[in-house]
């Protein structure tokens, strides 16, 4: 005797199916929705924070080349072009601490986000803002 095979026959899925599906991915989909405007304000801090730490590092190692021709205190502020509405700003202190005889100097670099435009220095809080500092010897100095 052979054995017979019996084929189910092919249908489409049902309209509870589908209901089903859609809601279930709905549910999924749902929470990562609500969670993209917190991502992407994150990213534009993060990057932000990127570009300060790339304009402080940018004048930190300006100054700490001046000090190779000049070894003297300066201060130094200014607007970063192309940033103009909130105006990003900078602020580069060279300090030669006293008691060192001159031997060495101290390098403080900022780099912020002036948002409410006041040229006011340091940054308010809640201004991002980035700090970086360095000390530079001086080669010239002699006991």
């Amino acid at each position: 005797m052979r054995p017979t095979h019996h084929h189910l026959p092919t249908r489409g899925l049902s309209y509870v199916e589908v209901c089903l599906a859609m809601a279930i991915l709905t549910l999924c989909i749902l929470p990562a929705a609500r969670a993209l405007p917190t991502i992407l304000a994150g990213q534009r801090r993060l990057q932000t924070q990127h570009q300060l730490s790339l304009i402080a590092q940018e004048k930190l190692e300006a100054a700490l080349l001046a000090l190779q021709a000049s070894f003297t205190e300066s201060e130094q502020s200014g607007n970063v072009s192309g940033h103009d509405s909130p105006p990003w700003r900078y602020h580069v202190d060279v300090t030669i601490p006293t008691g060192c005889d001159g031997r060495y100097a101290t390098v403080a670099a900022w780099a912020y986000v002036d948002a409410d435009a006041d040229a006011q220095f340091p940054p308010e809080a809640g201004e991002p803002a980035v700090r970086f500092d360095g000390i530079a010897a001086n080669w010239n100095w002699r006991p």
